[in-house]
C-alpha cells in the first residue's frame, strides 16, 4: 500500500486519516454526512461505498457502543480503509470488508445506513477508474441500492445519502419502490446566497411528513458558520 499513498494527513484533532491516490479524499460531503448521522441513535451502522472508511471511522469514534461496518467494491479501497483504522487503535467498533454491496448478506439488521453514493448516470469522465466508479453509476445500480437497504434496515432503521440536488427525484423515486419515504432533506448552501450544492436526505420505512431545511457552511465573512461548527465538533472529542 506504500505506494498507493499519498503524502497528505489529515488531522481531526481526535482522528488521523490518510488520503490515497486514486481514492475519494476527506470532503465536505463525507464531514456532513457523517456529522448529520452521528445525531441518528443506532447499534448497527453500514456505511456503503465506505472509501478509504472516513464516514466509518468517524462514525465509530462517535458512536462507541455501536457496531459499524463499511463496504467497497474496491479492494484498495478496503485495504486504505484499514489502514486508516491501523492509524487509530482507540477505534475498536469498526470493520471492513470487501464485497459488492448488491452481494451483501448478514444475518441481522442494520439501524442506520449511510452513503456517498455515485452521483452522475453514465458517464464515464475522470481520469482514474476508480474515481469513476465513486461518481459515476447507472440506475440499475440504484435499484439494486434501494432493494439492499429495504433488505437490510430494520423496520425503523433510516437511509441517509449525500447527493446532488439534480438527483434527488431519481434516488426518491426508486427508494419509494421499496416504501423507503423522504423524510427529510437538508440543503448544503455555501453561503446564504447561494444555489444548494448537495442534498442530504434521510428515508424511512414508517412514512414521516417530510421536512425541509437550508444548512448554511460559511457565514457573509467567509467563516465556518457556527452550526457547522458544531456539527463536525464531535471531530474533535478524545476518546474516554
Amino acid at each position: 500500500m506504500k505506494s498507493n499513498l499519498s503524502n497528505s494527513l489529515f488531522d481531526f484533532g481526535a482522528l488521523r486519516l490518510l488520503h490515497f491516490e486514486n481514492l475519494m479524499k476527506v470532503s465536505t460531503d463525507s464531514r456532513l454526512l457523517a456529522g448529520f448521522a452521528t445525531q441518528i441513535q443506532s447499534k448497527r451502522i453500514l456505511d456503503v461505498g465506505c472509501g478509504c472508511g472516513i464516514i466509518a471511522i468517524l462514525l465509530g469514534h462517535s458512536n462507541i457502543n455501536s457496531m459499524v461496518v463499511g463496504i467497497d467494491i474496491q479492494e484498495k479501497a478496503i485495504l486504505a480503509a484499514k489502514a486508516n483504522l491501523t492509524i487509530n487503535p482507540a477505534i475498536a467498533n469498526v470493520q471492513f470488508q470487501w464485497i459488492d454491496f448488491k452481494n451483501y448478506q448478514t444475518n441481522f439488521l442494520f439501524d442506520l445506513i449511510v452513503s456517498n453514493p455515485p452521483y452522475f448516470i453514465d458517464q464515464l469522465n475522470s481520469k482514474s477508474e476508480l474515481k469513476s466508479q465513486y461518481r459515476h453509476t447507472q440506475i440499475s445500480f440504484i435499484e439494486d441500492f434501494s432493494k439492499q437497504c429495504d433488505m437490510l434496515l430494520e423496520e425503523s432503521g433510516r437511509l441517509l445519502i449525500a447527493i446532488p440536488p439534480q438527483m434527488e427525484s431519481l434516488w426518491s423515486y426508486q427508494l419509494s419502490k421499496v416504501s423507503l419515504s423522504l423524510c427529510r432533506l437538508i440543503e448544503i448552501k455555501h453561503m446564504q446566497s447561494s444555489e444548494a450544492s448537495i442534498y442530504i436526505c434521510e428515508y424511512r420505512k414508517v412514512f414521516n411528513k417530510l421536512t425541509r431545511e437550508e444548512f448554511i457552511l460559511f457565514d457573509y465573512n467567509n467563516v465556518l458558520s457556527s452550526r457547522y461548527k458544531d456539527l463536525i465538533q464531535y471531530e474533535k472529542e478524545k476518546l474516554s
